[in-house]
């Protein structure tokens, strides 16, 4: 697609987990993930719209999967693979020059239409571990910002905590 028409940039993702580092809505969370990070930030939604407002929320702001707005329809998602756009660099914070030269990418592919990362060899399914810290490569490399996992921690752990138990790796793995 974008050979025919230039953009912003494609991404891929595994759903599941793209839907549980962006869930924000307290009261499902549980229900629909497990347990609750013990440090996870809450507030209400106070947005003067009605729609929404008063409802308890969690705030994903530090999530290493988390999604970053571009534009009302248009999201970057901090995926194993993506194809960036020549629109893209205008909301990034490093240059294209920059990403070339990072050493953490298994595989990268300069064409006149999009450049080509891949940093996982399949989507991310943690946001924690190496498949978190490598995230968080991407965050701070793309954009200057940083990611946590759990939440209010301040660094990425080592060891796979929270999350639904579909993601959750196999007694054992490391």
């Amino acid at each position: 697609m974008l050979i025919q028409w230039p953009g912003i940039g494609g991404w891929q993702w595994r759903s599941l987990y793209e839907t549980w580092q962006n869930s924000c809505v307290a009261g499902s969370y549980e229900r629909k993930f497990g347990v609750m990070p013990s440090g996870i930030r809450r507030f209400i939604q106070s947005d003067g719209g009605g729609i929404g407002s008063g409802r308890d929320m969690i705030d994903i702001s530090a999530n290493s999967g988390r999604r970053k707005a571009l534009l009302s329809a248009s999201n970057f998602h901090p995926s194993a693979e993506m194809w960036l756009g020549p629109d893209f660099w205008q909301f990034a914070k490093c240059s294209k020059k920059e990403v070339l030269a990072a050493d953490f990418f298994i595989e990268i592919r300069d064409t006149p239409h999009f450049l080509y990362l891949k940093s996982w060899p399949q989507p991310f399914t943690r946001p924690d571990g190496e498949q978190g810290r490598t995230q968080q490569k991407l965050w701070r490399l793309l954009f200057h910002e940083d990611c946590e996992w759990p939440p209010g921690s301040g660094l990425i752990s080592d060891e796979a905590v929270y999350g639904p138990p579909e993601l959750m790796p196999p007694e054992g793995a490391t």
